[in-house]
């Protein structure tokens, strides 16, 4: 649990997870969910607000041996702006099959991230941007898409906004 302030309201985590495929259908299947709550324990953030990867989900680029399925690193992030001043809770569950006998467990890392940075530049040069990684979609003001931007010949004190977007499977 945190209470969230400008200075941490970019949380990113990172998760590698190793289920066991039962061939049991998707509710009853090892999974890995994610969860943000408010203090009242109530889910927040819409879609992006619970995510869950069960063992033979489609669309996870899992990795096969017999009937484990492991899925490599993976990078998320929560914009959590609208939340500033309140505590929210992330909790991170790991669970075998519904119907026992099935493992499923994961790696998680975590960290927080201000919604202001400062770029240091040199008079004349330009400056390279970097949005923080795990989102799924990056507008920023200048018209561009990506994570990252260069901007050529910035002057001092000049801001550079980018929306972020959420992952999310709900």
């Amino acid at each position: 649990s945190m209470t969230v302030s400008s200075l941490n309201a970019i949380f990113v985590y990172k998760y590698a997870a190793v289920l066991e495929d039962a061939g049991h259908p998707a509710s009853d299947q090892p999974k890995l969910t994610v969860q943000v709550t408010n203090q009242s324990g109530n889910q927040i953030g819409g879609a992006c607000g619970t995510f869950d990867v069960y063992a033979g989900q489609s669309g996870q680029n899992f990795h096969n041996c017999g009937g484990v399925k492991w899925l490599n690193w993976s990078t998320a992030a929560i914009d959590l702006s609208a939340y500033i001043g309140q505590t929210i809770t992330i909790e991170f569950t790991t669970r075998d099959c519904a119907q026992g006998g099935h493992f499923g467990y994961a790696y998680i890392w975590a960290t927080c991230m201000p919604l202001v940075q400062d770029a240091a530049f040199c008079a004349g040069q330009s400056a390279f941007l970097q949005a923080p990684t795990g989102f799924q979609t990056y507008h920023w003001t200048t018209g561009q898409s990506t994570p990252s931007i260069t901007v050529t010949n910035p002057s001092p004190g000049s801001s550079y906004l980018v929306t972020l977007g959420s992952v999310g499977n709900q």
